[in-house]
């Protein structure tokens, strides 16, 4: 039996995906965009897609930044691995930059521009998530994914909170 997830359309009018054409390895792209964006994109846990019994998972590198002020939060994606493309409609573009929360028009054209101003930047363009057939299963994917990852960032914490010294005022 296949269990079919479909999420509202209401869901995507709050994010934005671009998609960048470049020869930039991951980690030049990403401090770029840092300088340009003025973010701080970190490399976390590759993203883990399913593609299929057969297949199983493809792990593709992913970084991931937030910007609390604007409750924004942004994730950088390769596009394309060995043998996998994350959204095959967008084969020629390397990178795939989501991010969500309340972005306006406006704000979307500056960072589309700054990105466009990247040397060896050839191309950039807005996806629209409507007319991608796999972004439910990638949205909840990275939910997932996400989930893990703080549950795993909690779990570290709590243990050096256990670990760390105990001092006493003895006299």
């Amino acid at each position: 039996m296949t269990l079919k997830i479909s999420l509202p359309t209401e869901f995507t009018q709050f994010h934005t995906l671009l998609a960048i054409s470049t020869p930039l390895k991951d980690y030049r792209l990403v401090h770029a965009i840092n300088e340009n964006l003025l973010l701080s994109l970190k490399r976390i846990d590759d993203f883990p897609y399913y593609v299929s019994e057969d297949k199983g998972f493809e792990h593709y590198p992913m970084f991931h930044g937030e910007d609390e002020f604007y409750r924004t939060n942004y994730f950088l994606f390769t596009n394309k691995i060995d043998g996998g493309i994350l959204i095959p409609q967008w084969a020629r573009m390397d990178y795939l930059f989501l991010f969500g929360g309340d972005v306006s028009s406006e704000q979307v054209n500056n960072i589309t521009q700054k990105i466009r101003r990247i040397n060896n930047v050839l191309m950039v363009s807005t996806v629209e998530l409507a007319k991608v057939k796999n972004i439910e299963l990638i949205f909840s994917d990275l939910e997932m994914h996400m989930t893990e990852l703080n549950r795993k960032a909690k779990e570290q914490r709590n243990e050096l909170r256990y670990k760390a010294p105990v001092f006493s005022n003895q006299n």
